[in-house]
């Protein structure tokens, strides 16, 4: 206490050391700088979310580029409006980030533009000015998940190409083994002392033909398929008359047809123009038809097969092929393109084949400067359609 001198009267003063209350006050106040110097500096997308209403308190810069919107944009807006997951969802992640159950997350965000962007999110609590707010770091992952992605399906690819690769290995040398036996067998049949009756050395005769046929294709298909990883099929383009190549056609596949007993199939060769010239690989685009007509014959047991020209424009032509055979199911028709690929891998114990030919005659037709289709559905046929040149280009 203090007595004054001149009434004699005391005066009380109550002294509190607020020193260590001030330095508080003042590290509670350089600690929200510094806080708020990161939030809105930081390179990352920073947003301060109320819990209770999932309104967006604050935004960074980086925020204001990534979404598309201001700040004060951002702040008349609540979480629900840029997360494309259910509300419900969004709610109960608000929930695990409050009581530290999980502070990571996957979303995927609506930006200002429309799009939609993948992110990952790391939220803690936050207490400022006494209140607390959730503060989520928000990265855009979507070129990082886009690149997942595709690894992943370069995989599935690499599997599926492995397990291609190992059934047409099985399936080859089924199809070796098949036409050899045949020619090894028949031979021996040929070569006895004692000889079978003319009409049936002449049946063994077309066997040993027919299989020797079948072998050298196999290998002229395992030949091109060489030959065109090296890059070295080389396209011609010469003047020639397709109607006669086509006409020749004709006579060859009836005959074949004939020859394989196939009389419910009849073959048709669509009308067109007594001459039309073409310049371009005649011989490749006689294998285009081969394999494509060896194709029909092979899936069809009654009906028509028809081929030609379908129409011509100024500096094209539409060529075709189509059946009336077991057909193909539509999530197949691009596969079948691929090399070792048939549209079903029974197809290949029932019909055999070495699921090359489509795939080199696509090929051929890419080399030619032009494209193939197929149109199918499984017991209507397939028609297969292909564009090339006029000239050659």
């Amino acid at each position: 206490d203090i007595r004054m001198a001149s009434t004699g009267e005391l005066n009380f003063f109550i002294i509190n050391d607020i020193t260590e209350h001030k330095k508080a006050i003042e590290a509670l106040k350089k600690s929200e700088e510094q806080f708020r110097s990161l939030f809105e500096y930081h390179s990352a997308v920073h947003l301060l979310i109320d819990p209770d209403s999932g309104k967006i308190e604050d935004a960074n810069q980086a925020a204001e580029k990534f979404y598309g919107w201001t700040k004060q944009e951002l702040q008349q807006m609540k979480i629900f409006d840029i997360n494309t997951f259910p509300d419900e969802e969004v709610r109960q992640v608000i929930v695990e980030a409050r009581i530290h159950m999980r502070d990571y997350f996957e979303f995927s965000h609506r930006l200002a533009n429309g799009n939609i962007r993948d992110v990952e999110v790391f939220t803690s609590k936050s207490n400022i000015f006494g209140k607390e707010y959730l503060h989520s770091i928000i990265h855009d992952v979507t070129e990082k998940k886009e690149l997942l992605r595709e690894i992943i399906q370069a995989k599935e690819k690499a599997e599926e190409s492995d397990r291609l690769k190992s059934a047409f290995l099985a399936n080859m040398s089924h199809e070796i083994r098949t036409p050899l036996n045949g020619i090894i067998g028949f031979t021996d049949l040929l070569t006895e002392e004692t000889l079978p009756p003319r009409e049936v050395r002449k049946h063994y005769s077309s066997i040993i033909q027919q299989s020797a046929e079948s072998l050298m294709q196999i290998i002229n298909d395992i030949l091109d398929i060489s030959k065109m990883d090296a890059g070295q099929i080389i396209i011609e383009k010469i003047d020639f008359n397709l109607t006669e190549m086509l006409k020749n056609l004709e006579t060859l596949y009836t005959k074949k047809l004939h020859d394989k007993g196939k009389h419910a199939i009849a073959l048709s060769l669509l009308p067109m123009e007594e001459t039309v010239l073409l310049k371009s690989d005649k011989n490749r685009l006689t294998q285009v038809f081969i394999n494509l007509l060896d194709n029909a014959i092979k899936f069809t047991t009654s009906g028509v097969i028809t081929f030609g020209i379908e129409k011509t424009d100024t500096d094209s032509i539409c060529l075709m092929v189509s059946d009336t055979g077991i057909g193909i199911a539509a999530e197949k028709h691009d596969m079948i393109f691929e090399r070792f690929s048939q549209a079903d891998e029974n197809i290949a114990n029932t019909y055999g084949g070495t699921g090359l030919g489509l795939s080199i005659v696509q090929k051929i037709i890419a080399l030619m400067q032009g494209d193939i289709s197929v149109e199918s559905e499984p017991g209507k046929g397939a028609c297969f359609r292909f564009r090339i040149p006029l000239n050659g280009r």
